[in-house]
């Protein structure tokens, strides 16, 4: 401690804060907010954060409800730009959005692309440095161009975030909405492949022959797809994760 007798962390002052309404506002959204979904990644002193505009006009919430992602200069804490993901019918306060009050997440970052999951029904690719959309990647059966939200029953647990795992230059997809495990280019959103994920949670593990699932009581490897399956029905029979002489577990979220 120092002499004034504060710890070394109570010392520590932040160099800048930026609330949802400032943010909103620096963006050019009057009588509008943001509301952040997720903790920042921070990419050569800007951060990435995905957000929730939302607007206090009833009459302009069709216009301006959308899940968005936004770049902030991380010297000053100013945004630097906004680009909207998906829309939304309602802000995710109201009493008809409780399915959507889950932490999104924040987007992952992979060859010049920041990944974005949405839980509407849609994970975004965009591009780092122009800040511009690549490509939308919809997980809705039948309903993939459709860029509003859709809430079918979740899969998992209320708080599990939506987090895109990135293995070479694919990103594998499990969202909370889909039945499917989804795996795409990175820097073309293009469907390589698609299986059932079973009772899966998340996504514990990824290598070049092998992906593991972890349940809510099991945890099984399954072999990695190859490019161009799309199936139905049973999940891939499990495999072991590692050998009989390895040091790691992964443990399952409920043991009894």
């Amino acid at each position: 401690s120092s002499n004034t007798g504060e710890t070394p962390v109570a010392q520590v002052r932040p160099a800048w804060a930026l609330d949802g309404l400032a943010a909103a506002s620096k963006l050019g959204y009057r009588g509008c907010g943001v509301q952040f979904l997720g903790a920042p990644v921070v990419v050569d002193e800007h951060l990435f954060v995905m957000g929730e505009l939302f607007s206090f006009d009833e009459f302009a919430a069709e216009k301006n409800n959308q899940l968005c992602l936004i770049a902030i200069d991380g010297s000053n804490g100013e945004p630097l730009w906004r680009q909207g993901l998906a829309l939304v019918d309602e802000p995710f306060f109201r009493s008809r959005q409780r399915s959507r009050r889950n932490p999104v997440g924040s987007p992952t970052v992979s060859d010049g692309m920041l990944i974005c999951p949405t839980d509407v029904g849609l994970f975004v690719g965009v591009d780092l440095v122009t800040g511009r959309q690549r490509w939308v990647h919809g997980y809705r059966i039948g309903e993939a161009g459709m860029r509003r939200e859709f809430f079918p029953e979740p899969i998992g647990w209320d708080g599990t975030p939506t987090w895109p795992v990135i293995h070479r230059d694919r990103v594998l997809l499990l969202s909370r909405f889909s039945e499917d495990l989804h795996c795409v280019e990175t820097t073309t959103g293009k469907l390589l492949w698609q299986v059932p994920r079973g009772n899966a949670v998340y996504i514990g593990a990824v290598t070049d022959d092998r992906i593991v699932l972890v349940g809510e009581r099991d945890v099984r490897a399954i072999p990695m797809p190859a490019d161009g399956t799309i199936s139905s029905g049973e999940t891939p029979g499990p495999q072991t994760p590692g050998g009989a002489n390895s040091s790691e577990k992964i443990e399952p979220l409920l043991t009894h």
